[in-house]
């Protein structure tokens, strides 16, 4: 078994638009993103995270904590809570003290922890409980949305990002050769197998390291659009991982991060000065649509103006205006919409639902005081 560092991430991070005013509508060229309504939760949790929609009620799968606890609500489209999992960290029900990420699955659930994948029943009682064969590489994730429902053989089964089946370390050419971006996961079978690989003439194929790795994906039916951070590239792959489709991502502006050199010479290059670099923050495949959340990233001339070289005068507030949250729409791989910034009340664009609707969770960052109930907002794709 390969060494790994681990590294522990809570997903969701409270960053700020670089709009003064709080926008409810981000317009576009020939589209718009609007909110169009919103909902409230009588109940104010730390860090939610949407992590999934019912193909069906479109109710909402959010994880949370409360009190140290990692709990799983389900909330109906008016905002009430239909039902709720407090998860324990260890046990029969548990997939362990990290719950990794969690989704709606035939009648049931699945939960994802570190090293095993659980099915649960409606009522949250254990259908199956599978070991996962492979290693975590690089950062682990907490209440992501790493875990999806996809359709094949005429059943559903699941995607996940979790780690690449290789026995090669990151700072080995051939660990980019056998890298696989994703696995699918047969429940009735118990298999992972490798789903999606980097194409030739991938950056990730260049003769440079990358050691942390991050897949974005989303599924529709049968097939999955995925990006890997600080890539240009949204594949598209079938649902045996078979590449349908290649397409350039048509960002305004944004700073690759070129990688580090192969060999143990890439650690001492971690130390050394460089452009901030732009990075992925969600995907959502919409319809017809492909909607996409980025940073740009800084010039290091640009960030050393503002934090100094020794990063006295670094503001993070400063920094999130300089390299804000930006939006961008594609429909066929194209670009119809202009660079929309995301309103400073939202988290993120989280998940959407069987309606056409795109939610997301309040940023309580952004308002002076803590509420007493959390807000869930309805946005819409809206032709002008």
């Amino acid at each position: 078994m390969k060494a790994n560092f681990f590294f522990l991430a809570v997903t969701i991070v409270f960053l700020y638009s670089c709009d003064k005013q709080d926008q409810t509508s981000i317009h576009s060229g020939k589209y718009s993103l609007e909110i169009i309504d919103s909902v409230q939760i009588n109940r104010m949790m730390a860090y939610p995270s949407l992590v999934s929609t019912h193909p069906e009620n479109g109710n909402l799968l959010i994880l949370t904590s409360e009190g140290g606890k990692s709990m799983l609500l389900i909330i109906g489209q008016d905002g009430k809570i239909v039902k709720e999992f407090e998860h324990p960290k260890e046990g029969p029900k548990s997939v362990g003290s990290n719950l990794l990420s969690a989704t709606f699955f035939d009648d049931g659930y699945a939960l994802m922890g570190m090293g095993s994948i659980v099915i649960y029943d409606a009522d949250f009682s254990v259908k199956k409980r599978m070991r996962i064969p492979l290693d975590i590489d690089g950062i682990i994730y907490v209440h992501s949305k790493h875990l999806k429902v996809i359709e094949k053989d005429g059943r559903s089964q699941l995607l996940i990002f979790y780690g690449p089946e290789t026995e090669k370390l990151n700072i080995e050419a051939e660990y980019y050769e056998e890298y696989n971006i994703l696995t699918l996961v047969d429940p009735e079978l118990e298999t992972f197998e490798p789903y999606g690989r980097f194409h030739e003439g991938s950056m990730f194929k260049s003769g440079k390291a990358f050691y942390f790795i991050r897949t974005f994906f989303d599924v529709s039916g049968e097939t999955a659009k995925v990006i890997v951070n600080n890539d240009t590239v949204l594949y598209t792959f079938d649902n045996a991982g078979n590449e349908l489709k290649r397409t350039k991502i048509p960002f305004d502006n944004y700073f690759m991060f070129k990688g580090f050199s192969l060999g143990q010479q890439g650690y001492a290059e971690q130390g050394e000065m460089r452009d901030l670099a732009g990075e992925i923050l969600s995907l959502l495949q919409v319809d017809d649509f492909d909607i996409i959340t980025y940073k740009s990233g800084l010039s290091l001339e640009t960030a050393l103006d503002m934090a100094g070289p020794k990063g006295e005068t670094y503001d993070p507030e400063e920094f999130d205006k300089a390299n804000p949250r930006k939006v961008i729409i594609l429909k066929e791989g194209a670009l119809v919409s202009e660079v929309l910034s995301l309103p400073k009340k939202l988290i993120e664009l989280s998940v959407k639902d069987p309606f056409g609707n795109i939610w997301a969770a309040q940023n309580v960052n952004a308002l002076d005081e803590e509420p007493d109930v959390l807000t869930l907002y309805k946005l819409r794709i809206i032709e002008k």
